[in-house]
């Protein structure tokens, strides 16, 4: 490149190096023209801007009026809206949910762009391997939880336990009485309305706060603590949210532990002596980590046959993209669920038979239109092949990708710690935007959400 550049003498082998050729290397580097040539080089290096120009390259590859939200077009949409279909930003499905036109249970994260990450395993062999081993594991986990559990001392009641919080999510919560105190405080020592609300440089923006709506206390800040916002986004990942006002469900919340605590300690209120209260609830709790146990071996136990079957589909499906003489496989369709789980399975029990058979043919056929006769042998040896692992995929596909719709389908009622996270970023970042938002922005939002809506009809 710097010989074709005229910056510099043609390389020469290190095997055909000698000293005439080095020479000659040496004084063609040092003509005046060449000098010349170097100095055009490096002042077109210096001017090019790789960071700058990587970042445009991204940035034109991305669709990003597909990306933008529909009411506000400056913003990034996160959010799907159920009935309509509209792409809407985190500062836009807060204003709504301030105005109560939207419940959190109107809308669902976006995804701008779905990956095929369900290609599965190389071999049949490898699925099998991992199934047995995940199921070990899985059931290993249980053991090491279930005898942990065992081995933990005695909580007293009315205490909770620092790994239960972590799980559940359950915050420590104020009372009412206390949220109204800070909100009163905040609005008294901020007479103009300013705040130093959630992302800093937006508090001269806050004069304008709106004084009613379902966000008027999360709009001031320091009303929520992390651990709260958390329980909110695990409520909204599991759909169990029951008000779009984030401080009443919390003061909701608070009620129920009370009346559970107070419940929980009229037992412990009867009895003579905190050793004899122990002696009575450790069968209990020895029960409780007992069936606890049962039911994650016995789920470990459910999903073993699913990960078997799936995962030797896969393997028998994708091991000729990988063996000797390989070849591109289809690419299987996403299982999301139980329709798509079943429409899977019946799509590959009849394309898998039809390769089977008809690659016995066209395997050899497209060898020898490629490679000529020396083809032949490769062909043949891949339509046999194919008709093997195809009828096996086939037979394990049906009942694999059957079960598997199953699992994904049960999986969607259950919480999972990536959707519960991704939740509370976009939480986060919303309560972050409303607070920076004026109320002439908030209502702008509104009246183009009302437009948006007539048009549709």
């Amino acid at each position: 490149m710097i010989a074709r550049a005229g910056a510099g003498p043609a390389p020469v082998p290190f095997k055909e190096m000698t000293a005439e050729t080095l020479a000659a290397s040496i004084s063609f580097a040092l003509q005046p023209e060449v000098q010349v040539a170097v100095q055009r080089m490096a002042q077109r290096i210096a001017e090019e801007d790789g960071a700058g120009d990587t970042a445009r390259d991204i940035q034109e590859r991305l669709a990003l009026d597909t990306m933008r939200c529909d009411i506000c077009p400056e913003r990034l949409a996160n959010w799907t809206h159920r009935k309509t279909g509209a792409h809407l930003s985190n500062f836009a499905v807060g204003c709504l949910v301030d105005r109560d036109l939207m419940k959190p249970h109107d809308f669902k994260l976006l995804k701008h762009k779905k990956w095929y990450v369900d290609e599965g395993a190389e071999h049949p062999i490898i699925g099998l391997v991992a199934a047995v081993a995940g199921f070990f594991t899985s059931v290993g986990i249980a053991t090491s939880d279930y005898s942990e559990r065992l081995r933990s001392p005695r909580i007293p009641p009315g205490q909770s336990n620092g790994m239960e919080i972590d799980l559940e999510a359950q915050p420590e919560r104020a009372k009412p009485a206390e949220v109204e105190s800070n909100t009163t405080r905040e609005a008294s020592a901020e007479p103009d309305g300013g705040g130093g609300g959630g992302g800093g440089g937006g508090g001269g923006e806050e004069t304008d706060m709106a004084e009613d709506g379902h966000l008027k206390r999360v709009a001031k800040a320091n009303t929520m603590t992390p651990k709260q916002m958390n329980a909110i986004a695990r409520k909204m990942a599991t759909k169990s949210l029951r008000c779009a006002d984030p401080t009443v469900e919390i003061a909701m919340d608070d009620m129920l532990n009370r009346d559970r605590g107070w419940r929980s300690r009229r037992p412990s209120a009867a009895s003579s002596s905190a050793g004899r209260h122990q002696r009575r609830s450790r069968p209990m709790e020895i029960a409780r980590a007992t069936a606890r146990y049962g039911f994650e071996v016995a789920k470990a136990g459910l999903k073993a046959p699913v990960a078997v079957f799936y995962n030797m589909a896969n393997g028998f499906h994708n091991y000729p993209s990988y063996a000797f003489a390989s070849h591109d496989v289809r690419r299987r369709d996403e299982i999301t669920g139980l329709g798509s789980g079943i429409r899977t399975a019946g799509k590959e029990f009849a394309l898998g038979n039809w390769e089977a058979f008809s690659g016995i043919v066209v395997k050899p056929y497209r060898a020898v239109k490629k490679d000529g006769i020396k083809g032949l042998g490769k062909g043949i040896w891949q339509g046999g092949r194919g008709f093997t692992y195809n009828i096996f995929a086939a037979l394990f596909g049906l009942p694999g990708y059957t079960l598997k719709g199953v699992e994904k389908e049960l999986s969607k009622h259950s919480l999972t710690e990536l959707k519960a996270e991704v939740l509370l970023i976009r939480l986060r970042q919303g309560i972050v935007d409303f607070r920076r938002s004026t109320a002439a922005e908030r209502e702008e939002v509104v009246v183009r959400w009302q437009q948006f809506l007539s048009g549709r009809s």
